[in-house]
């Protein structure tokens, strides 16, 4: 078993480095793991960095808050009554559920 590979950057056969990193917004998204050749720098394969639960909670949090803050301001500006906040909060909440159960299943 051959251990080295062919960089398609240099064409050198090497062991690519591997490099371990925590992306912005360390806490709430999962290591980034990147295999980089050591002569050319390049990316040769990356893999993580998805959000953590705490993270799918922050996402869903932000959204509805940001759908009611939205709704306030057009409630108070003569826009829309207090019915259209819970609307869009509910709609953000539909949202952010269809999207976790679309990236659970293609696991």
């Amino acid at each position: 078993m051959e251990s080295t590979i062919k960089c398609p950057g240099c064409e050198r056969n090497i062991v690519p480095y591997i490099y371990h990193y925590r992306p912005a917004l360390g806490s709430y998204r999962y290591r980034k793991v990147r295999r980089e050749c050591r002569f050319c720098g390049t990316v040769l394969h990356e893999s993580g960095g998805q959000l953590t639960p705490v993270g799918w909670i922050a996402a869903f949090l932000a959204v509805n808050l940001l759908a009611i803050v939205i709704g306030a301001f057009q409630t108070f500006s003569g826009g829309t009554s207090w019915a259209m906040p819970l609307l869009m909060g509910g709609f953000g909440t539909y949202v952010v559920y269809r999207v976790i159960r679309y990236l659970l299943s293609k696991k």
